[in-house]
């Protein structure tokens, strides 16, 4: 068992199956809500190898903003599965998860 030596205050993990379209302003959201707050945080997106559009959304939004992470999946595990594989990695204190649809 290892333990979380990061700074990071949270980690909010998202598994995403379908709602790429959304991810840009996900990002923006959680972005301005973060920076409200104060604390430190990062952003763990997973494709769960739903659309095939996913992972180019997921890999844009991490080459343009350091705080986020993309991982992939070898094929679709389902939500459960993404969900734990995004936190395994999460690096935060604390960890929030989302769906990647904005709801």
């Amino acid at each position: 068992m290892s333990f979380n030596t990061s700074n990071l205050d949270v980690s909010i993990v998202v598994p995403v199956y379908g709602g790429s379209d959304a991810l840009p302003e996900l990002h923006q959201r959680l972005a301005a809500c973060m920076q409200e707050s104060g604390l430190s945080w990062e952003l763990v997106l997973v494709d769960d190898r739903g659309r095939s559009e996913s992972w180019p959304a997921i890999c844009a939004i991490a080459q343009a903003h350091s705080q986020v992470t993309g991982l992939r999946l070898s094929r679709n595990f389902g939500q459960h599965a993404a969900t734990i594989c995004g936190i395994e990695q999460a690096r935060g204190r604390w960890i929030v998860t989302l769906d990647d649809d904005l709801e």
